[in-house]
């Protein structure tokens, strides 16, 4: 048996190794989120996104933490 030989998974290997062309793939990966970015940033100051009609009624405010400790302060001193 020759030093070379693969059968004991001593060697080189068989196959052939591919190439994962990382860079490319970066630098695409990097221009795509740019792309989307600017894409919706311009989406989003045109008005396209339609909600402006929900956004204009406004939704009901909810009691902030100050009304509710309120409420407990008159419960309280309702109680006494």
């Amino acid at each position: 048996m020759a030093l070379g030989d693969n059968a004991l998974g001593g060697g080189r290997p068989s196959r052939s190794r591919h190439r994962l062309n990382v860079i490319p793939t970066g630098i695409a990966l990097v221009l795509a989120a740019v792309l989307g970015a600017s894409v919706g940033l311009v989406w989003q100051s045109s008005g396209l996104g339609g909600d402006d009609a929900a956004e204009e009624q406004g939704a009901p405010e909810a009691k902030g933490d100050a009304a509710l400790s309120d409420d407990a302060d008159d419960a309280a001193a309702q109680a006494s």
